[in-house]
């Protein structure tokens, strides 16, 4: 009895060595774990130092990665583990806005008064003076409208036209419409002649004088006098301004991309038609239904396998519509279908037609984010790949790496340098069938279930030992 008590004594220490293999494992993933591998083309430009470099995920790595894409990994030359930072790539549009500086006062400036009632102004850019493709008129006036000339010239004797007929205004009484910015079609020389077409402007009082003459009561004459007010024009500063391009919104960056195949098929009694898509588990951000027709509106329901179901069963990510209309003078479409970003294999829309005819589904792309692997590299002269991108390790965990000089580097928006990838290389891995065993299955229950076999199979060992060995009566 003591022997077979020492035998399950050593069966439970063997089970609890083995859960504990399956909950501690392979945590560091080997590149004898991965399936596949893609060598990584630096730039010729990093060669010889330290640099940032970025290498976007192609389609193939989101087809094999696992769901967090915690088994991409980079590795150098000697298998090393390179840190990294997966992240979805950003694009940043440049804006184009208006940059002012004050052109008076500070510049020279000669003013003439004309008899025919132009006033005349010549202003002497300075040479630091930044370039000059317009002009903002400052004055404090309200309710005006003055019509302006800009000439321009290298030496302040020949004139070249700018602008012939620009106008400044100010329409407060009726609106709040005030434009003061004269835009030039180039940028001006060093010297600048503005003619404005009136020594003053006149503002019409908002009251009114009215005179009635009666006789035995009834009005015979009445007059009506409206005050005009003649104000000087006055410039208080006028402003030079010139187009400089700045950094716009960061967006993440998004493209187009075909399915891996589609089935659309019309069901009649539910009135509805059932669109089934492959689309290899890329990060998608939304779909786009193609179609011939028009004139029509569609509500869509979006939905993708619900994980860990038994059987088949589906779970909704987007309720929309999708719509298009070609009417005479007017044209508007919206065929795309966005939501949470996802990672499935397949994609089912179900699109309620109603009484109408079912539409004619031509095709179907998604649209995908782009991820990117950012890392840095010791610069090298070496001429064959120093690194690789390995990925499909379906067990693998995500890797705790000290990422903050890559950190650094980005949020001081130091712009990696992009590498290419070679062609994908599939690796002879071994099988493990305790990791594909114990893939899905929760450690902690699978210790208490290992235990309790063993428990009972021990229990019952010892209860047909006692069986066939009864105590003797000096026990």
């Amino acid at each position: 009895m003591k022997r077979s008590a020492s035998l399950w004594a050593a069966a439970v220490m063997v089970a609890l060595g083995a859960a504990g293999m399956v909950r501690g494992g392979r945590l560091v993933c080997r590149a004898s774990e991965f399936h596949f591998a893609r060598p990584i083309l630096v730039p010729e430009t990093a060669q010889g130092g330290v640099a940032l470099v970025a290498v976007a995920l192609p389609d193939d790595v989101y087809a094999e990665a696992g769901e967090d894409l915690a088994d991409v990994r980079i590795l150098d030359s000697q298998g090393r583990e390179i840190p990294r930072i997966i992240r979805k790539a950003f694009s940043q549009t440049g804006v184009t806005v208006r940059r002012y500086q004050t052109l008076y006062p500070g510049a020279s400036v000669n003013l003439t008064p004309h008899p025919q009632g132009e006033l005349d102004v010549v202003l002497k850019v300075p040479d630091e003076h930044p370039p000059i493709e317009g002009l903002r008129i400052g004055t404090p006036l309200r309710n005006f409208e003055q019509s302006v000339r800009v000439s321009t010239s290298e030496d302040g004797r020949e004139w070249q036209p700018l602008v012939e007929a620009a106008v400044i205004c100010d329409y407060s009484q009726w609106m709040n419409v005030r434009n003061l910015d004269i835009a030039f079609p180039r940028p001006a020389s060093r010297h600048l002649r503005i003619v404005f077409s009136s020594l003053s402007v006149e503002h019409e009082s908002e009251w009114r004088d009215v005179v009635r003459r009666l006789r035995d009561k009834q009005e015979i004459e009445r007059t009506e006098e409206t005050r005009i007010e003649r104000r000087p024009f006055r410039l208080d500063r006028i402003d030079s301004w010139h187009r400089v391009v700045e950094a716009g919104k960061r967006e993440p960056l998004q493209r187009e991309v075909a399915t891996e195949g589609f089935r659309a098929e019309s069901d009649r009694s539910r009135k509805t038609t059932v669109v089934s898509v492959q689309m290899g588990r890329r990060p998608l951000a939304g779909l786009i239904v193609e179609t011939k027709d028009r004139n029509f509106r569609r509500t869509v329901r979006v939905e993708i396998p619900r994980q860990g179901a038994v059987g088949r069963a589906w779970q909704t990510i987007a309720d929309d519509a999708v719509m298009r209309l070609e009417l005479p003078g007017y044209r508007w479409e919206d065929l795309t279908i966005t939501f949470p970003e996802q990672r499935a294999e397949e994609y089912r829309l179900t699109i309620h037609d109603g009484d109408n005819e079912p539409l004619e589904i031509t095709g179907i792309r998604g649209v995908t984010y782009v991820y990117q692997a950012v890392f840095l590299i010791e610069g090298t002269h070496r001429s064959e790949p120093k690194y690789r991108l390995c990925y499909g390790d379906e067990f693998a965990e995500p890797p705790d790496y000290d990422v903050a000089a890559v950190e650094a580097a980005l949020s001081r928006n130091i712009e990696p340098l992009e590498a290419r990838l070679g062609p994908a290389e599939q690796l002879a891995v071994a099988a493990n069938p305790l990791r594909r065993l114990t893939k899905n299955v929760d450690t902690a229950a699978l210790l208490i279930v290992l235990v309790l076999v063993l428990a009972a199979g021990m229990g019952w060992s010892l209860y047909r030992a006692a069986k066939r060995h009864p105590a003797s009566p000096e026990e």
